[in-house]
């Protein structure tokens, strides 16, 4: 694509380890970048989980049961951490310009309206709908941790490791619209496969994965560059959902990050 003159980038975001990272690239090659937080709430996550089958609803406790006697929680922060170093510190509610509950709902439009971006980009957020993304000048933009089109939707950087292709841990940036990460593809990267040593190792490269081509992307974008991109085979790749990530494929994902770990120390 052929850009528009940009001056106004706005990112929706919110204030997670990773959203933190993700906005310190960004700000490197986009200075004036402007954050909107999401600022979300439990409460619409127990409505969908109540209308779920019960077998599913079973598999989820049990999962959540799991990770709770294995302290997870405090493990995934310190491997996050570590990994991410000092770009994941600085909370994002300091330098940000609003906070919105949901982007569904007037005060979230209208806080992107009052803006007026001429890029906008997403990452990390609950959907964001067209109403708001439509106030997007020259393009809406998402960072999806996961390699488009063939991993999509939730949990992307799991789900290769379950499925046993780790092959394709990765990143994608897109156009972002109402197509759950099926927008047009403007850029793709792999993790580096060598420093995965469990799930939230490999979450991490692929946010750092994501992060170099995003902010690439960005810079490309905000210099006024012609930036391609190309249209998604939906059909080669699968969806998922975060309420598909049950007790099994959490216990075979960990199974099998386990083996790629005790398979690089003995062909060292």
């Amino acid at each position: 694509m052929t850009t528009q003159p940009v001056q106004t980038v706005v990112l929706l975001t919110r204030d997670g380890l990773e959203h933190r990272y993700v906005a310190a690239k960004l700000r490197e090659v986009c200075p004036e970048l402007v954050i909107i937080l999401e600022s979300g709430g439990p409460s619409r996550r127990w409505h969908r989980f109540a209308k779920l089958p019960l077998r599913v609803q079973v598999s989820r406790l049990c999962r959540k049961c799991l990770l709770k006697l294995l302290r997870d929680a405090p493990r995934r922060e310190a491997v996050l951490r570590s990994r991410l170093g000092s770009d994941c510190s600085d909370s994002l509610a300091d330098v940000a310009a609003s906070s919105v509950q949901s982007w569904r709902g007037q005060p979230a439009t209208t806080a992107v309206q009052r803006l007026g971006p001429d890029l906008l980009l997403v990452y990390g957020t609950s959907i964001v709908p067209d109403v708001v993304l439509g106030h997007a000048r020259v393009i809406a933009l998402n960072m999806h941790t996961g390699v488009s089109p063939r991993y999509r939707g939730a949990d992307c950087a799991f789900w290769p490791l379950a499925n046993r292709e780790p092959q394709w841990l990765g990143a994608s940036v897109h156009q972002c619209t109402s197509r759950l990460d099926g927008g047009r593809l403007f850029e793709t990267s792999r993790a580096n496969l060598e420093r995965v040593s469990c799930v939230h190792s490999a979450f991490a490269e692929c946010v750092i994965a994501g992060s170099q081509i995003y902010a690439q992307v960005v810079g490309q974008l905000v210099a006024g560059e012609q930036v391609s991109s190309i249209e998604q085979d939906l059909a080669t790749g699968r969806e998922y959902r975060s309420f598909m990530r049950g007790l099994s494929a959490e216990v075979r994902a960990r199974i099998f990050v386990r083996s790629l770990r005790t398979g690089r120390r003995a062909a060292r």
